[in-house]
């Protein structure tokens, strides 16, 4: 696979956007992309069966209201993205039902969502877990350390655990005030047979 990042950049929309179309067109229909952009224009994804397959856009201040428009094209059928970083992005539980739209969507190819560092709390994940148990969804990596989660969102988690249709392998809940009632909630969902988790943090 192959990468190229930006870091710090003091691009605006219109130069991000026709720097991304330039590699884009450079790398053609084999090519794997990875950016990490400062700016984030809605447009940038808006190109026809682009190869993008990996986006990183963390630790930038893109809010509720830039995932919000984010989401409109990752539920598009011409795109394939399937790892989706938006760590440290200042996101809250506003955000959730956008994603879980994607991880709902037919056409959707994400296979890994990073969110760390998000204060997404309890409501945010109860939303997520609604996509997660989707039959469409296809997620198998999901990053949730410290996003202010509690004991409160653990039997849903658990739910997602012991359903058939969820295809989650690795769960990232470092750094969370789940108490053991939590965690006790989680064993439950890890020992039902139906869970195919492989790897919890």
């Amino acid at each position: 696979m192959l990468h190229r990042e930006c870091f710090e950049t003091q691009l605006d929309n219109e130069d991000v956007l026709d720097l991304v179309e330039k590699m884009l067109e450079s790398f053609g229909s084999e090519g794997a992309l990875k950016i990490t952009l400062n700016f984030l224009d809605i447009r940038t994804l808006q190109t026809p069966n682009s190869p993008l397959t990996e986006l990183d856009l963390g630790c930038n201040d893109l809010g509720d209201r830039g995932v919000k428009l984010l989401c409109a094209g990752l539920i598009s059928s011409l795109y394939n993205i399937q790892i989706l970083i938006l760590g440290q992005c200042g996101l809250t539980e506003g955000c959730c039902s956008y994603l879980a739209s994607v991880l709902k969507a037919p056409n959707s190819q994400l296979k890994q969502l990073e969110l760390r560092d998000n204060n997404l709390q309890d409501s945010g994940v109860t939303l997520l877990c609604a996509g997660l148990k989707d039959p469409n969804c296809k997620l198998q990596e999901l990053g949730l350390s410290q996003c202010g989660l509690t004991e409160g969102c653990c039997s849903d988690l658990a739910s997602v655990l012991c359903s058939t249709k969820s295809q989650l392998k690795q769960l990232e809940l470092r750094d969370n005030d789940l108490q053991d009632s939590g965690v006790t909630l989680l064993c439950d969902g890890l020992a039902d047979p139906n869970c195919k988790l492989q790897k919890l943090g």
